[in-house]
């Protein structure tokens, strides 16, 4: 059962296995910042249906796109897409924290408020008894709750243990997930008709890779702070910092820039993660991520990157900037290319060193059946990426008393490297319009 993408090291965390067990057999618990399934052999069946939607495992591509979009994406970059835009948020305060633009939450309060949803899946920061407030999921179903959630969460979040609760309720209901949940939600929809027929909205996030919590463990160390009230990881202006509250009252910040660099080098992300070929969460019906953009730098307001793939995506988003909630502009998907390059190349095109790397050392693969490109290019730095993952945890000690900016100058150095090797392959095979 799950328990062979357990022992092939193949979990995503995602918790799709758990959210759709018939017979609730799938319990997930949290081990060293990971999430893992756990299965009660006495309520199993071994019905198989864990494996069949486990993203870790397997995801069709071609099947999936076939069957929600109607055709292979005829953009091997980016998906299947309608249009793409440049958008934020009208409301201000809404606006200052969140992470970028904001336009996720705006759009699921407008839909809440119209009654076109009952509910929303998302992730807050839970204290859950004390101690350091970690991610957890729940549905929200106003407009407070939707506000709760706001803002990125850089750690692993089993979301798609939602689902078991959207398959016993009536109503329609959006999810919100990064390539990885959207993975598993889309084979379970291929399963279970009722979970089709309730998701109304599928909303993907751009995403490089996770990282698990003990990332933020190891920054709040660096900080001193050993117990909290309140955390995020992103808000207050862009790109924000990681914010928290003490018991006392007292508030202690670190800039974005200063501790994601740590992230972005991949310390603390899964394995499986790495072997990911969704940068832009192909298989979503809207996806948003930040517009890392040159000519934004001085712009006061921030602005999302948006990817309207399906009809009900681009409804959705045209519906509410003619309500006056959000305001968007078309752009050229040239601009997703410029904003994603780093993590476009290391996912698409030098996923095989990685993958060769990978399988010398006794890793099994993910099943894929993509058209997606995939270079054999040799991209030093995806190595290092997986080195930094396979032995982080055993770093830990050092990479609390490494200096930030030593963080920062590798990662620039590789984000430079990715960038330059993105610009070189498609220039010479890939044409902006």
């Amino acid at each position: 059962m799950i328990e062979k993408a357990l022992t092939r090291k193949l979990c995503t965390s995602c918790g799709t296995c758990a959210g759709v067990c018939p017979n609730d057999a799938i319990k997930i618990f949290e081990e060293l910042g990971f999430f893992r399934p756990v299965v009660d052999t006495t309520k199993c069946n071994k019905c198989g249906i864990c494996l069949r939607v486990c993203p870790g495992k397997s995801v069709n591509f071609t099947q999936l796109n076939e069957s929600f979009f109607g055709r292979t994406p005829s953009n091997s970059l980016l998906g299947n897409l309608i249009n793409c835009y440049l958008g934020y948020s009208i409301d201000d305060n809404l606006h200052w924290g969140a992470s970028s633009g904001g336009l996720v939450t705006s759009l699921l309060i407008f839909m809440i408020k119209k009654g076109l949803i009952d509910g929303a899946v998302v992730v807050k920061m839970d204290l859950n008894g004390g101690g350091l407030p970690r991610p957890r999921m729940f549905i929200a179903r106003n407009e407070e709750e939707l506000l709760s959630s706001r803002g990125s969460k850089y750690a692993l979040v089993p979301i798609n243990v939602g689902l078991k609760e959207i398959i016993k309720e009536d109503g329609r209901f959006a999810v919100i997930g990064l390539p990885c949940h959207l993975h598993g939600i889309r084979k379970a929809e291929l399963i279970f008709n009722k979970l089709a027929k309730r998701i109304f909205l599928h909303i993907g996030l751009f995403c490089g890779h996770t990282t698990n919590f003990l990332g933020t463990q190891l920054i709040l160390e660096r900080m001193g702070v050993k117990t909290c009230v309140e955390l995020s990881y992103r808000g207050k202006g862009w790109p924000g910092g990681l914010y928290v509250k003490l018991k006392d009252g007292k508030e202690k910040t670190i800039p974005f820039k200063t501790y994601y660099a740590m992230f972005s080098l991949n310390f603390f992300t899964p394995i499986r993660c790495l072997l990911c070929c969704d940068q832009t969460a192909e298989l979503s019906d809207i996806s948003f991520g930040d517009a890392w953009l040159p000519e934004l730098k001085s712009e006061k307001k921030r602005a999302s990157l948006v990817i309207t793939r399906k009809k009900v995506g681009e409804d959705m988003l045209q519906f509410a900037q003619r309500n006056g909630i959000i305001k968007i502009s078309r752009s050229g998907y040239d601009k997703v290319l410029l904003s994603e390059a780093s993590g476009l190349f290391f996912k698409k095109y030098s996923l095989k060193a990685r993958a060769s790397f990978l399988k010398s050392l006794g890793y099994e693969l993910p099943y894929y059946i993509s058209d997606s490109p995939k270079s054999g290019i040799l991209a030093f730095s995806t190595l290092i990426s997986c080195i930094n993952a396979l032995t982080s945890r055993y770093l830990y000690g050092l990479l609390k008393y490494t200096p930030y900016k030593l963080f920062n100058l590798c990662a620039s150095a590789q984000g430079e490297i990715l960038r330059e090797s993105f610009f070189s392959y498609i220039k010479n095979h890939y044409s902006c319009q």
